[in-house]
């Protein structure tokens, strides 16, 4: 995975990853709300170029969507506060436990 680009913007923060194959990425948006404060909801966008069984009218939507300087994600999933904390933590987890993984799988544990 190409190193992940943290922006800052006037309505928040969002982190994009994109896959070493270039065809997929994640998102992961905040916000922050009329007060200056962040929301307690984080948004996590999936991101796939390349050929789907779209319909042509699904094509059209997503061209005039491109069109108009707007974004086409496939999904989206909104974590509230205590969800994004076990989700950050369950990829910590897994970053700690993954060299562990390999190491075992290269002994034929």
């Amino acid at each position: 995975m190409s190193k992940p680009q943290l922006t800052k913007e006037k309505w928040g923060r969002n982190i994009f990853a994109k896959c070493e194959c270039h065809a997929h990425a994640v998102e992961i948006s905040w916000f922050r709300g009329d007060d200056g404060t962040y929301e307690d909801r984080v948004y996590l966008n999936f991101w796939h170029h390349g050929h789907q069984d779209y319909t042509l009218w699904e094509r059209i939507k997503m061209a005039w969507r491109i069109l108009r300087g707007r974004t086409v994600e496939i999904d989206e999933i909104i974590l509230d506060r205590e969800e994004t904390k076990q989700f950050g933590e369950a990829l910590v987890k897994a970053t700690e436990e993954l060299p562990k993984a390999v190491l075992e799988e290269a002994e034929g544990k």
